[in-house]
């Protein structure tokens, strides 16, 4: 069964609403399970724009932080060029 994920947040969703949403969802839960680990955010681009504020904003909340790469994904050639240049033994 396949469900489209369409219209879960407005066109203006943002950093800053995510982060609102992480501290409300946070709080909540460690509340009920005080010592319960955390981690996020999981995105495949948006590295300077979530990732590294997330780590500044919430890196006394989580205990690991991600950032992923789709190889054939929307920035693919880009992104990729990107990342062969910053490993120095990676023949282009």
């Amino acid at each position: 069964m396949a469900i489209a994920l369409v219209n879960l947040r407005s066109s203006t969703y943002q950093y800053s609403d995510f982060l609102q949403e992480f501290t409300t969802y946070f709080d909540t839960i460690r509340d009920s399970v005080p010592n319960v680990p955390f981690s996020g955010p999981t995105t495949a681009n948006g590295t300077d724009t979530w990732v590294v504020p997330f780590a500044k904003d919430a890196a006394s909340r989580i205990i690991l932080l991600t950032q992923h790469y789709y190889r054939m994904g929307r920035f693919a050639q880009s992104s990729h060029q990107a990342y062969r240049r910053s490993l120095p033994y990676f023949e282009t």
